[in-house]
């Protein structure tokens, strides 16, 4: 028996010892900036600013000196006893600075270490006399200041944005032009990606020459953009920023598909580039994707015609006649087997270096100079080329409830059909009485519409080129009583983020009746969730939260309205007085039956009661809340 006792006794411990161990939480990562001090050094020099009101922080300068500094542009001027005879770091408390700027005179610092600054705001060092080069994993890692507005970097190595996108407003990263520079470093990034940075309205990176693709789909307020002396040949999203005003692209190798549309708001735009690459996929064996040289649109969608200028090899060197050297099937250049010859054209090679030139009135200072056409340089193989006399095989098929044809041109295809490369290609999709289109798959990708809001295509009809392998095309309809469409937008300040199953949901899809939407909106500081609408109509009071799920009976359109809070203060609350005690609240005067919540700022709930005017507060951290009597909103301080 007492064996037994024992047994269960470890047992217990066991258990009690794991449930501890699994429960514990890693500790809160502190925040601090670092600074590299290279060897050699003797002064350092800069500015910090911190939240008003906050204690002072400390900066400790690795030499055993530590001092205090508090309040807004507080200069930092530190001289070490001696020249540092090794690497040092200067550790900055950065848990209330807002501030990190450059003085007058020369920073003194290398490079960064570690960064985790919560409250910091701006990042300026706005002046090119130093170098980040010595910066940890050669990288400025910013990830961690989740309320950056304003980047501004001389010679970084490399950068990471901050993952809060809703408040960077200006980001500029400059190099020097000459590679002898002695501060000289430039971003080791291949690819930027400002996409979903809404707030943003400034870009400037120059002279960077690893930085080959930038995205700026969704950066709406995006007016300033400097992307010059870069190695650029895709700026993904540029088409659709209507607000830009000021733009300057030279010196890069962009093709017309990556400058923005001639809008009226448009007034400087200087975009003369040194040639032109293509994204690698657009090179398949002996054909080349020509899209984004070929098939141009102004802001109203009218067609501009591309003009090409020389098709040329360069290896013997002769210029390659269309219909002989190769041929263009829709937007797609594909050299045919005499194309890969020597003068003749008999001989043929192993592989060519190929010359493309094209002109567009849209665009007509596209070069250095007016006299200049930019030039599209490509190496292309013979080995595996699939010429034209080589057709592929071409399926589609229909989900029940409708049928799909095929046309090439005013030819009616057969599934199963042989189809020569780059043919363009019309599929039309008939659905039967009560049935729609829900969408498209072109070797089962979904087709999506272009643009920022994208959405699977239902339209009855798409275009597409036939490609250099088999292809299958399907189309999906279902029953139109059966399913709906769902869109959904925001007004205010926040972030409102929509998910089916813990996937993301796009505006203005059909989905079936019965599935469960979840809305979920976050209130940025100093804003509320005011309200939700559904199909123009505001939830009732007693429904309004940080979160609201549909279930979809029909078309449906959500709407969650985010307010300043700040309008709370001047509501009169006459009505009501709040006793407080350490473990509840309880709100004087309020009706029977009346319910009654208590919010954070940001619009989380946080505590309820109905039918009792006391609420439970002892496991709220203090600090300012919003209390819901009713119609009526209460700040209180806990």
């Amino acid at each position: 028996m007492t064996q037994r006792l024992h047994y269960l006794l470890l047992t217990l411990a066991v258990l009690l010892l794991g449930q501890v161990v699994c429960t514990a939480q890693e500790p809160a990562e502190t925040a601090q900036v670092e600074l590299i001090v290279p060897k050699g050094a003797q002064f350092v020099n800069f500015e910090v600013s911190y939240l008003s009101g906050a204690e002072a922080s400390s900066i400790d300068f690795g030499d055993g000196t530590v001092e205090s500094y508090k309040g807004r542009m507080q200069t930092v001027n530190h001289k070490y006893a001696t020249k540092l005879t090794e690497e040092t770091v200067i550790k900055i408390d950065a848990a209330q600075l807002t501030q990190l700027r450059n003085t007058s005179a020369p920073t003194g610092f290398s490079g960064f270490g570690k960064i985790v600054a919560p409250a910091l705001q701006s990042l300026r060092l706005g002046i090119n006399n130093y170098t980040l080069r010595d910066s940890r994993e050669q990288m400025v890692d910013l990830t961690n200041c989740p309320k950056l507005e304003e980047i501004v970097l001389y010679n970084a190595p490399g950068i990471k944005l901050p993952s809060e996108q809703s408040r960077l407003k200006s980001l500029s990263i400059t190099s020097p032009a000459s590679t002898t520079d002695r501060y000289y470093a430039t971003l080791s990034n291949k690819h930027l990606d400002l996409s979903g940075y809404t707030a943003l309205k400034q870009v400037s990176l120059q002279y960077q020459p690893n930085l080959e693709t930038v995205d700026l789909t969704g950066a709406t307020a995006l007016t300033n953009l400097t992307l010059k002396q870069c190695n650029l040949y895709k700026i993904n999203g540029i088409k659709e920023l209507v607000a830009l005003k000021e733009v300057d692209l030279s010196g890069n190798f962009l093709p017309y598909s990556s400058l923005p549309l001639k809008r009226p708001a448009l007034t400087s735009f200087k975009y003369g580039q040194e040639g032109i690459h293509l994204a690698p996929e657009c090179v398949d064996k002996n054909t080349i994707h020509l899209a984004d040289m070929l098939e141009v649109k102004d802001a109203d969608g009218a067609p501009q015609l591309t003009t090409l200028k020389q098709v040329k090899q360069l290896n013997t060197p002769r210029t390659l006649k269309e219909g002989q050297d190769y041929i263009l099937k829709g937007s797609d250049l594909i050299i045919l087997e005499r194309g890969f010859g020597d003068f003749g054209g008999d001989n043929p090679l192993d592989a060519i270096q190929l010359s493309i030139k094209t002109t567009n009135a849209y665009y007509p200072d596209y070069g250095k100079s007016k006299y200049d056409i930019p030039e599209l340089k490509l190496d292309i193989a013979r080995e595996g080329a699939v010429y034209p006399q080589e057709k592929q095989k071409l399926t589609f098929t229909a989900s029940e409830g409708g049928t799909i044809d095929a046309m090439a041109g005013d030819t009616k295809l057969t599934t199963g059909a042989e189809v020569e490369p780059g043919t363009p290609l019309t599929f039309t999709a008939t659905p039967a009485e009560g049935y729609m289109i829900i969408e498209w798959r072109v070797n089962d990708q979904v087709q999506m519409t272009p643009g920022i809001n994208k959405k699977p295509v239902t339209e009855s009809t798409i275009q597409v080129n036939m490609y250099s392998e088999p292809m299958n095309v399907t189309v999906t309809f279902a029953k139109a009583e059966d399913n709906c469409l769902v869109t959904f937008s925001q007004e205010g300040e926040g972030k409102l983020t929509v998910t089916v199953d813990g996937k993301p949901f796009t505006s203005g899809t059909f989905v079936a009746k019965g599935t469960q939407i979840l809305f979920e909106a976050e209130a940025f500081t100093d804003h509320i969730v005011k309200e939700w609408q559904v199909n123009e109509e505001i939830i009732p009071v007693g429904k309004e939260q940080a979160s609201y799920t549909l279930t979809v009976d029909k078309k449906t359109e959500v709407k969650v309205i985010f307010a300043i809070h700040d309008a709370i203060d001047a509501v009169p609350a006459t009505r009501y007085q709040i006793a407080q005690t350490d473990q509840t609240l309880t709100v004087l005067g309020a009706s029977a039956g009346e319910t009654i919540r208590l919010y954070t700022l940001t619009g989380t709930l946080v505590a309820t009661a109905t039918g009792s005017a006391t609420l439970t507060i002892a496991q709220l951290p203090a600090g300012v809340y919003l209390l819901q009597v009713g119609n009526e909103w209460i700040k209180v301080t806990l």
